[in-house]
């Protein structure tokens, strides 16, 4: 895997933060990014959300137990533009935007031609 520029400052969202959400474009890397760091936390557990329901229980969750770094979640829509999702986790929740990796897009582009 190509160490990517972000990991540090998701892995400083997670030291402080009980919800990260990772946003990007399809196919940017955010599900390869996750996965490898899940693995360096014991027990860590991978969600990637579809509706907006999944943030009612991780508000109840957070409420509960405000440890940093409980939630790795990952989508390319922006939760934040759904007001009710924006307001139950405000103050809970971190945004990291992933970018297309350029080293990767390079290589694929060139396999391409």
């Amino acid at each position: 895997m190509i160490q990517r520029l972000v990991e540090r400052k998701i892995t400083q969202a997670l030291a402080d933060t009980p919800v990260v959400l990772i946003t990007g474009a399809r196919q940017s890397g955010k599900t390869t990014l996750v996965m490898h760091l899940i693995g360096k936390i014991p027990g860590g557990e991978f969600l990637s959300f579809d509706d907006a329901s999944v943030f009612t229980a991780i508000k109840r969750e957070v409420d509960r137990d405000r440890t940093p770094g409980r939630f790795i979640l990952t989508g390319s829509a922006n939760p934040l533009s759904m007001s009710k999702v924006a307001d139950s986790l405000a103050g809970r929740m971190e945004t990291i935007t992933l970018r297309y990796c350029k080293k990767t897009y390079e290589t694929w582009h060139k396999s391409k031609a």
